[in-house]
């Protein structure tokens, strides 16, 4: 392990080097001091519709970042009449600025958003004090599969528990911390250190996970020619999960006698490291040669005693000529890792195959108003811990350990890494009128190894501890992740209007997976989802509006008792429908009443979990 930890130091020494050479150029460019905020996977999900009240003292910068996978978890307590975890972008701002939205309702699911900008003058700094609560407590629906279990023994049959009933249970999320920047001549720092922590609670176990992280960002603010660019990121979590089994496992032993001297705590310590680079040299404003170099490092202890990591470098060369542009490169990366658990609780198993494509070519059909462009790249990823919990709350070491130790010649690894061999996109975006935005993108993705939703459906979490027979009661069916190689074909159009009375979003996503034919205990994506956001305002002063998130069923097979027995399942669609409304007393306050899953249906994110039915939050916007 020595040998990596000194590649990853050794990796920083090089890039500062780089960056000595680019601050000894001292040419006179523009300088625009802003600030930009970069959503991370880890804490958000996609957006909804811009904040339907505007403030003419703030302004707020948002990046959509549509993906073909993305399935990001949605309790009950998320609602739409807002953008949420947004930033003002402080280039715009007079004076110090405060902004506030607070809320709950029923089923209990509060929300907060704040965000503090103080002003420093003339002294070209800015920061900002953030904080995002988001969090369910209620009951949370029994589930069910549509399809019926046939020739599995009686008592498989008795157990079955998917249309049971109701049990009580929450889940929360909250993210705080500071963010800042500094701008010079000819480039600017940026940081963001602060506090994740994810929270909840089933039938089986408590968990509360909580992380400090920070991130550092040097890049080069310049234009014009004959430079040498640089943009190095720098990020550090460091993480711990705490899980607390809520019923006492028991066992009997060989003379018939009830034994529960099981450790009831499981926690899982993770270090993770990512270091980001492009350096290279500007010729002239329509070329450059730039090489991106990479690294991810996740070390676990505990009872994940393991150690991932990835390591990487992108050269390119970037063309813009008449209505043409090109990007075009390679990746070459290498996945590593030393893993001290036995079989077979091995992590990481995947390995990548070291060379990439990584290129795109754009062409302006109508300038300024449709491009096209053909996008082929690939590449890997580890899938840290921290990754899998935000990606699913209810995930956890536990769920997953006793569902694969049941099957020696299948091993399920509770974390690996994803390995996509080739990806080609072909995409439309553009404006009309600059009112009505889209995007219209097709293509295919070929894995290695790809992570999809799993389960394992049974009233008892069963452990085999040789040679005791172990016992955790659980009357609700568990969620965890899977992998599998797969083929994959996906379409997705983004439409977005705006105007002075109407403001509206329509995402729709199509998702083809060939997983039915490998047989794989795995849940694929729904074949089509929608999302759609319609916003009325009358005068500035009210504004109404309509939502709608929609998935029809998915089909895959569920690992049923043992892990070894499975059959065909499928978690049915869902159409959530929501409507917001807004009163804007002044510019400073205003009231807001959001009502949710007004179908009153079942609506499973993740396998196996669903929240309560119709909900209503209400509350209040504060912007000073």
């Amino acid at each position: 392990m020595n040998r990596y930890i000194y590649m990853a130091m050794a990796v920083p020494a090089f890039l500062c080097g780089g960056m000595q050479q680019a601050a000894s150029q001292n040419l006179d460019p523009t300088v625009e001091v802003s600030r930009t905020y970069v959503a991370k996977k880890m804490e958000v999900g996609k957006s909804a519709l811009r904040m339907a009240v505007p403030d003419s003292v703030m302004k707020f910068d948002l990046d959509f970042d549509y993906s073909v996978n993305d399935n990001p978890y949605r309790g009950a307590y998320e609602f739409r009449p807002y953008v949420l975890d947004m930033r003002p972008e402080s280039q715009s701002l007079d004076g110090n600025t405060f902004f506030l939205r607070a809320g709950a309702g029923y089923s209990l699911h509060p929300t907060l958003d704040l965000v503090y900008s103080p002003k420093f003058g003339k002294i070209p700094f800015t920061m900002g004090i953030y904080g995002t609560h988001r969090s369910y407590v209620g009951n949370y629906r029994g589930v069910r599969v549509e399809e019926k279990m046939q020739g599995l023994p009686d008592e498989v049959l008795q157990c079955d528990v998917m249309d049971g009933g109701s049990y009580s249970g929450y889940n929360s999320y909250t993210s705080a911390g500071v963010e800042g920047r500094t701008d010079w001549k000819t480039g600017y720092f940026s940081f963001d250190i602060g506090y994740t922590g994810y929270a909840d609670k089933d039938t089986m176990r408590t968990r509360g996970y909580d992380a400090v992280r920070a991130d550092f960002r040097v890049a080069s603010n310049r234009t014009g020619e004959r430079y040498f660019f640089y943009d190095v990121t720098a990020s550090y979590r460091f993480g711990e999960d705490k899980i607390e089994l809520d019923d006492k496992p028991y066992y009997y032993d060989d003379y018939g006698n009830k034994r529960g001297d099981f450790e009831l705590r499981q926690y899982v310590a993770e270090h993770d490291f990512s270091l980001k680079a492009t350096l290279g040299p500007v010729f002239t404003q329509r070329q450059r040669f730039v090489m991106d170099v990479f690294t991810d490092i996740a070390a676990y202890g505990s009872s994940m005693d393991s150690f991932v990591g990835r390591f990487g470098i992108t050269p390119r060369y970037q063309l813009r000529t008449g209505r043409w542009n090109f990007d075009l490169g390679v990746k070459i990366s290498a996945l590593f890792r030393e893993n001290r658990l036995e079989e077979p609780y091995l992590l990481n198993t995947t390995r990548g195959q070291y060379v990439y494509p990584d290129l795109e070519i754009g062409f302006n059909a109508i300038r300024d108003y449709m491009n096209i462009y053909l996008k082929v790249d690939g590449g890997d990823d580890i899938n840290r811990y921290s990754d899998m919990i935000a990606r699913n709350w209810h995930f956890s070491k536990f769920y997953d350990s006793a569902g694969h130790r049941y099957d020696a010649n299948y091993p399920v690894p509770l974390l690996d890494n994803t390995v996509e061999r080739v990806k080609a996109v072909l995409g439309f975006r553009g404006n009309v009128a600059s009112m009505l935005s889209y995007s219209l993108s097709g293509g295919y993705a070929c894995y290695k190894n790809m992570m999809f939703d799993s389960a394992l459906a049974s009233p008892y979490m069963v452990v085999w501890e040789e040679p005791f027979h172990a016992v955790f009661s659980s009357p609700v069916s568990t969620g965890r992740a899977g992998y599998s190689p797969c083929n994959m074909y996906f379409a997705g159009l983004d439409l977005e209007w705006r105007s002075r009375d109407v403001s509206a979003d329509v995402s729709l996503r199509y998702c083809s997976t060939d997983l039915e034919k490998r047989e794989a205990k795995l849940f694929a994506p729904s074949p089509f989802t929608a999302d759609a956001n319609i916003v009325y305002n009358w005068k500035r002063r009210i504004y109404a509006g309509v939502h709608c998130n929609a998935a029809l069923a998915r089909e895959g097979r569920l690992a049923l008792y043992d892990n070894i027995v499975t059959y065909a399942a499928r978690i049915p669609g869902y159409a959530d429908l929501g409507v917001s409304l807004e009163y804007r007393v002044n510019r400073k306050f205003s009231v807001w009443l959001y009502g949710g899953n007004l179908l009153n249906m079942t609506i499973q994110r993740v396998p196996l979990y669903a929240e309560g039915g119709i909900s209503a939050t209400g509350g209040i916007t504060l912007s000073l």
